[in-house]
């Protein structure tokens, strides 16, 4: 589905020469946008660096990251005129002198490129462009503890950080001790501890242009919890094998005295005179 009123951005004819004369200014590479991130629910205000006295009216313009180019808002003597089918219908709010352009509540759809186009000035205006990243801010860090297996004396064990909901997020770990493989940055942490080892905490550090998160946990009472667990299993297994043994000796034994007291005593033959 196109731009309403236009084709997708990267065949839109006015973008095209709006991202060519920015790129021209430049001197190389792709026009440099101002980064601006901003929370999903929050409000985002972008302000143009320059606002020209001699203007005839101010279109505020989007490419966004869905591939849909979209005219936002038009100012003309003083009052705005903004569509009813527009995704930022009552959304859209703006200043008269400054000429900004406010959206609350923000949405992760509207992330892209923003720009004002100036028209009927005395002079050219190149207005630099914004770009605009709307995420979700990190409510909750969820750290699971796995536990492969064990290895003689060495408890392998995988650790999992997730962040439900939210996206472009970064980690990095980190464990008391100096644990050799603790510098990944990746959501997936792997480790191997001796069993004599000195207690070991891992921590979870998850970040994204708004906030952050940590958690932690103590791998060195996993890895003990699990191989109790697995000794206590060992010797439930052989006491009961004990039990099954000295029980079946009994049962044999008790057998054996009742047949013998159901026979009675052994019988005397009688003497001939």
């Amino acid at each position: 589905m196109g731009c309403p009123g236009g084709p997708r951005c990267p065949l839109t004819p006015v973008l095209l020469p709006f991202l060519v004369l920015l790129a021209t200014a430049g001197g190389q590479g792709s026009p440099k946008c101002q980064e601006q991130a901003v929370a999903a629910g929050g409000e985002l205000r972008l302000l143009p660096d320059k606002t020209p006295q001699e203007r005839e009216k101010v279109v505020w313009r989007a490419c966004l990251d869905t591939g849909h180019k979209l005219q936002i808002l038009k100012i003309k003597n003083k009052t705005a005129q903004l569509g009813r089918d527009s995704p930022f219908y009552q959304r859209v709010f703006f200043g008269v002198k400054s000429l900004f352009l406010a959206i609350r509540p923000a949405r992760t759809a509207d992330s892209g490129i923003y720009w004002a186009d100036f028209e009927g000035t005395a002079e050219a205006v190149t207005e630099p462009c914004f770009r605009v990243l709307v995420w979700e801010p990190l409510h909750k860090l969820l750290l699971e503890t796995r536990i492969l297996h064990w290895e003689q004396d060495r408890c392998n064990l995988s650790l999992l950080c997730t962040v439900p909901g939210a996206t472009n997020v970064s980690y990095s770990w980190s464990c008391t001790g100096g644990h050799p493989g603790a510098l990944v940055h990746q959501p997936q942490l792997d480790l191997q501890l001796l069993g004599d080892s000195d207690p070991t905490v891992c921590f979870c550090n998850a970040t994204n242009s708004l906030n952050w998160r940590m958690a932690a946990t103590n791998v060195t009472a996993s890895c003990l919890s699990a191989g109790l667990g697995a000794s206590w299993s060992y010797c439930s297994v052989k006491g009961m094998l004990c039990l099954l043994v000295l029980g079946s000796l009994g049962t044999a034994v008790a057998i054996t005295h009742l047949l013998l007291r159901q026979r009675g005593p052994p019988s005397h033959g009688a003497g001939t005179g």
